[in-house]
Parts: structure tokens; C-alpha cells; sequence
């Protein structure tokens, strides 16, 4: 019988993730094909997704044995980029690399990490709810409700390294487990720093207060979990630096605290940055996203959570039947409360109003630099009301009674994310029209000479690089298929200063003449164009090719 039961915990939770990948995403399965990349192609680069897959395009070709072990010096020459600087998801970067070589053209593993990240955050969500009950109705109605959170399903099938927030359930998991598990914590905080560094932070902070939880539960002694917390943090920065984290230097410390931040009305606002995510609750007033970046803090739970919160709240006060461990909550609520802070920002909104401001005090600069979306803090915070309302729900009402209440408002649930469902169906489906495309994409580099100057020239360079500059994805798909090397790419992090030098050297460069004669030049730049044209030799190429301004020297030169 036990066997039995245990197959199930895990059948369960799989079919769910399956049954929410195909209501959401439909039935087509396209984005599984690993040679399928026209689904986030979006040729008006509003896919992050593009870079996502450049970023492993470039990786694929860079040597095996080298370090760092993301290190990946053919995107963004100079800058010192590495595969975590792309949310390429680098633990398939590293899985796939051995491999490159019999690998197809185009090929991309972020649909297979979107069933992969769908069926962990089922199995998770459905473990954590058989902490509180045996019941399995009542366990896979709550995961459905994980499944069809907003904050997961808009992320994970656009973004799906951040999307990856089943590590987020996986620490709750473990700090609600009554036991030390260093082990366990130690494989989720590595998995994490391998997929993405805001998961990997909201991870970390989970394990330092489960440390705190077994110093308030006397399970050890306040000197053994300092032992611990350094030894782990030395493993954890050692990884780190191993991977690249850190090549970009100062380029981590990139800035904009206070842009990308939570507004107060984010748990009942619908809106996020496309997709509305109710019928039933209107948009609340909300700046406009192309000068503010209040979407990142998008945290509604859907009208049948919100239903299910207020239920918890009647049972959690009024009726008072449920036990409190002070040790388990308190650190919860401690980070809880701390996190909240950290995603509002200095700057204080409410809807369009800005209700106060306070200036960031100078020791916590370096941390709001580092972490500028700071919205998405709000994300533990986010799960632990879900697992808290359904936990009450669960001590409150008779099982009978729970069953048929939570069916009703998981079908409530579905009917009120309708709409953003199935723009991400559509999107998903008919990927010939979407990221604002009327027609598939079509790859505008199609002239011949594009092959020799591939054959000729050893890199590409663009006058002048910046980050996600404009044509910059058929420039960069066009390398990285021909193993070419750009001074340009869309990054999430970079080296600022490097950057103006690498401009500042490229402009004088054109302006005395002097070319990489291993480079061809594509020119954005009006005044460096007509510069280059005027001290042409008659052994260059210069002409307008694909709509592209390309500048190759002594292409005709033997």
C-alpha cells in the first residue's frame, strides 16, 4: 500500500504539470522540437528569449577546457560575458556542450526546460501540500492552483530561467521539513546558482533562515551554524567564480534600484506587462511601462487565491483554530517582512501616485546596485501566502467540505486568468504572429556575400556597440552560425566602463583609418559612415547590403 502511495505522489504531480503545460500552452508542443527556435524569435527583439538562445549559440562553439567555464568571449568581445550574463539557463549550456559538435544547427533546449521546470514545480507544490494533508484531491487541487499562479505561468514560458520557480517551493520544502539537511540545501543552492542568479539569492536567503529556525529551535549551537553558513558560502562564491559570475567586475553593480519595483496595488492589479490576468478584477491604474518598471513587481494570485486568502483570514482570526510553532513562523515572517521592503523600493507607489521617497542608505547601496529588479523579491513572499492560505484551509475545514470548495474556486481560478491563458496559447500555437510579428520571420541577411565575409573575416563589429543595440539579432545569429565574434549582444550584465572604452577606441579607430583587418564593420552610426566612405581604398568593400551598412577592409585584396 505504501508503495502504492508513493508512485502516485510522483504520477500525480507529473500528470498535473503535463495537464497545465497543454491548457496553457496548448497541444502543438512546436517550442519541444530542439530545432524549433521560431517560437521566441520575434524579429522586433521584444523576445528575451533571443538572447537567451544567442547567448548558448555562442557558448556552443567556445572551448571545452577553458576558464571560466561559462566564459563566453565570442559574445561581446571585451566585455568579459559569461553564459549566466544571458539567462541562458547554464546548467543545459554545460550538459549540452560535450555534445556541441553533433548537435543541429539552431538547436535550443528552452522548451524542453519549460516541461522540466512545469513537472518540478508540480512535484514540489504537491509535496509540500502532503505535509498537511494525506488527501490526494485535496493535494492535487492545490497544485493546480501552483500550476496556474500568474507570477509562473507568464514568466515560464517567456523567461524560463527566472521562470524556474520551483526553487522557490523546493527551499519552502525543505525549511518546513522537521529535520538538518545540509545536503539537500547544498544540491538546490548549486542547482540554483546553475540556472539564475535572483532564484539563486531568494534560495540562499531561505537557507539562512533555516539556519535561523534550528538556533531558535536549540537543534545546535549559534558557533556550528556559523561553521555552516561560511562553508556553504564559501562553496557557493567558489562556484560562482568558477562559473564567470564575476567576470564582468563592477558590471554587476549595473544600477537602477527603484525602477524595476513593486507597486502596493501589485497584489490586485491583473495587469502585467502584455497579458491581463483577470476577467473579473478591472486594470488598476498602473504607470505606463515604457517609463516605468512597476510590471516587474506583478504579483497577483488570481481571483480564486484572493477568494481563498479572505476564507483563511475569517478562519486564522475569528476562529482561531489553528496552531502556531514560533519557531517555524518567526523566521518566515522575518524574511517576509524584510523582503516586502527590499521589493517596493526607496520609492513608495500606489498605483500612479508616488506616496513618499527616502534615499538608499550608503552601506545597502552596493546591494540595491547589484539587484536592480528588486520587484521580484516579492516572489518568496508571493508562494508563502499561497502555502499559508491553503494550510489554514486545510486545519479549518473538514476535508469533504475543502474538496469541493477548492475545485470550485480552482475553476473560478481558470475562468478569471482566461484571458492571459489564452494570449499565451496563442503565442505558443501560432508563433507566426506574435512578439507584435504579422508574418513569421524571415532572416534578412540573405546575399551571397555574407558567406565570404564569414570565410574572410573572423569577427563583427558593430559602430557603435551598446546593449541590445537595433538590428542586433540577425548580426549576432549570423556569427554565431559562422562562428564569428561580435563587440556587440544583449546582456544582463556588463562592464560599463569597458564599454565606453571599447566605444571610445572604435570611434578613433574609424575616424584615423586604422581597421581590424579581421573584421567587417556594420555601421548604425551616421557620422562614422560617411567617415569611413571618405577614407575608403579601393581594396574595400562598403555597401549597403540586406539593408545593412557593411564595411569590410581589403575584402578585395589577395
Amino acid at each position: 500500500m505504501r508503495k502504492h502511495f508513493l508512485n502516485l505522489e510522483l504520477l500525480i504531480p507529473i500528470a498535473l504539470g503535463l495537464f497545465s503545460m497543454c491548457y496553457i500552452a496548448g497541444t502543438s508542443f512546436y517550442y519541444l522540437s530542439f530545432t524549433n527556435i521560431d517560437w521566441f524569435i520575434s524579429g522586433v527583439s521584444n523576445s528575451d528569449l533571443e538572447t537567451h538562445w544567442l547567448g548558448w549559440n555562442f557558448f556552443r562553439n567556445s572551448s571545452f577546457l577553458q576558464f571560466p567555464l561559462l566564459a563566453n568571449n565570442s559574445y561581446g568581445e571585451g566585455l568579459n560575458i559569461s553564459l549566466v550574463h544571458t539567462d541562458s539557463i547554464p546548467l543545459l549550456g554545460l550538459l549540452f556542450k560535450p555534445f556541441a559538435e553533433v548537435l543541429p544547427n539552431n538547436f535550443q533546449y528552452f522548451g524542453l526546460w519549460i516541461l522540466i521546470s512545469n513537472i518540478l514545480h508540480s512535484i514540489f507544490a504537491f509535496r509540500l501540500t502532503r505535509l498537511y494533508t494525506n488527501d490526494l484531491v485535496i493535494c492535487s487541487v492545490v497544485t493546480l492552483f501552483f500550476l496556474f499562479a500568474p507570477i509562473f505561468y507568464m514568466r515560464i514560458f517567456a523567461q524560463p530561467a527566472i521562470g524556474s520557480q520551483w526553487l522557490i517551493l523546493g527551499a519552502i520544502f525543505l525549511y518546513s521539513l522537521n529535520k538538518t539537511n545540509y545536503k539537500e540545501w547544498i544540491i538546490l543552492l548549486i542547482l540554483s546558482v546553475l540556472i539564475n542568479v535572483y532564484l539563486f539569492i531568494m534560495i540562499f536567503i531561505f537557507f539562512t533562515i533555516f539556519l535561523l529556525r534550528i538556533y531558535l529551535q536549540k537543534k545546535d549551537t549559534i558557533l556550528n551554524l556559523f561553521k555552516v553558513f561560511f562553508s556553504v558560502g564559501t562553496i557557493l562564491i567558489l562556484t560562482m567564480w568558477l562559473l564567470g559570475y564575476f567576470s564582468v567586475g563592477m558590471g554587476l553593480q549595473e544600477g537602477g534600484f527603484g525602477f524595476y519595483k513593486m507597486n502596493l496595488n501589485s497584489f490586485f492589479d491583473p495587469k502585467a506587462l502584455y497579458e491581463l490576468h483577470s476577467r473579473i478584477i478591472p486594470d488598476l491604474p498602473s504607470p505606463p511601462v515604457h517609463t516605468h518598471g512597476d510590471y516587474e513587481g506583478f504579483a497577483f494570485p488570481g481571483i480564486g487565491v484572493l477568494i481563498s486568502s479572505l476564507i483563511a483570514i475569517f478562519f486564522l482570526f475569528f476562529k482561531n483554530n489553528v496552531s502556531v510553532n514560533r519557531s517555524y513562523f518567526l523566521p518566515l515572517i522575518m524574511m517576509s517582512a524584510l523582503l516586502f521592503i527590499f521589493a517596493v523600493s526607496n520609492i513608495i507607489s500606489f498605483g500612479n501616485t508616488v506616496l513618499f521617497e527616502y534615499p538608499v542608505p550608503f552601506f545597502f547601496e552596493w546591494v540595491a546596485d547589484l539587484f536592480r529588479s528588486s520587484a521580484r523579491f516579492i516572489w518568496p513572499v508571493y508562494y508563502l501566502i499561497y502555502i499559508g492560505t491553503f494550510y489554514v484551509l486545510i486545519k479549518s475545514i473538514s476535508i469533504k467540505k475543502l474538496r469541493y470548495l477548492l475545485i470550485a474556486l480552482f475553476l473560478l481560478q481558470i475562468y478569471d486568468t482566461g484571458l492571459a491563458t489564452d494570449a499565451i496559447r496563442n503565442r505558443m500555437v501560432n508563433f507566426d504572429n506574435h512578439w507584435e510579428r504579422t508574418a513569421k520571420w524571415t532572416n534578412p541577411i540573405k546575399d551571397p556575400v555574407w558567406k565570404s565575409f564569414s570565410i574572410k573575416y573572423k569577427k563583427i563589429k558593430y559602430v557603435l556597440p551598446t546593449n541590445k543595440p537595433k538590428n542586433y539579432f540577425p548580426l549576432a545569429l549570423y556569427a554565431s552560425n559562422n562562428n564569428m565574434i561580435t563587440n556587440f549582444g544583449y546582456f544582463s550584465r556588463r562592464d560599463l566602463e569597458k564599454e565606453k572604452v571599447i566605444k571610445k577606441n572604435l570611434r578613433e579607430s574609424i575616424l584615423s583609418a586604422t581597421y581590424d583587418l579581421d573584421s567587417i564593420y556594420y555601421f548604425e552610426d551616421d557620422e562614422l559612415w560617411e567617415a569611413v566612405k571618405r577614407n575608403r581604398k579601393d581594396s574595400d568593400y562598403i555597401k549597403i547590403v540586406d539593408n545593412f551598412r557593411i564595411f569590410a577592409p581589403d575584402y578585395y585584396k589577395n
